[in-house]
Parts: C-alpha cells; sequence; structure tokens
C-alpha cells in the first residue's frame, strides 16, 4: 500500500486527494482482518473529531457528505473481514476552507454501531 502523505501535516489532503481516502479504507480494511478475532479490541473510531474541507465551490452540507460518504465507505470496508468489533463514528467536529482556516465548528457527539451503516 502507498500511503500519499500530507506534506503539511494539518490533515486537509485526506478531503481533497480521493487515493488519500482510498489509502484510508485501505488501512482500515487491514487492521480490521488483523484484528477480527481479538477478543481484547472493543471497536474501531473510523477518524478522530473529522474537520472536513469545503471548496469554494461547495455548500457546508456538501462538506459535510464528504464525510458520511468515506464513513460509509470505511465501514464497508472493515464490515467485509470484521462483523464482530464496533465502529465508533464521530460526527463532523468543524469544517475547513480550501486555505487551511477554520470555517464552522459544531458540537461533539458521537455515534456507535453495531451493526452496518
Amino acid at each position: 500500500m502507498v500511503v500519499h502523505k500530507n506534506g503539511s501535516g494539518d490533515g486537509l489532503a485526506l478531503w481533497t486527494d480521493v487515493n488519500n481516502q482510498n489509502d484510508l479504507v485501505t488501512l482500515w480494511t487491514s487492521i480490521a482482518t488483523r484484528y477480527k478475532n481479538e477478543p481484547t479490541i472493543m471497536g474501531y473510531d473510523l477518524v478522530n473529531e473529522p474537520c472536513p474541507v469545503r471548496l469554494d465551490s461547495e455548500t457546508t452540507q456538501q462538506a459535510y457528505d464528504k464525510w458520511g460518504n468515506l464513513a460509509s465507505r470505511i465501514a464497508t470496508g472493515i464490515r467485509s473481514v470484521d462483523s464482530n468489533h464496533i465502529l465508533f463514528v464521530e460526527p463532523v467536529s468543524c469544517v475547513f476552507n480550501q486555505s487551511g482556516n477554520k470555517e464552522y465548528s459544531v458540537p461533539s457527539r458521537i455515534f456507535v454501531y453495531r451493526g452496518c451503516i
């Protein structure tokens, strides 16, 4: 697996580069494959405090939808190999613009899925 690094280290490239998203799905599927029968693992937190990037051509809702779509892809990858563990899916906690400036923050909540999403 090739990992596409974000040179700035701020995590924005996850939301703007489909290769990074694909790699994250592959990574989670590999982790789930490794730990699918491990009883000491309670579950998987897909992304901690996801903050998608809103491109200039997008609405805030479209930025939110990026996380929903990516979370669904990750969950599908995990569930293809592991139905034993809980998936912790955190909601969008903020939205950044293309320049990396925080535009919007939302209260933090966490959603827990035992089955498929």
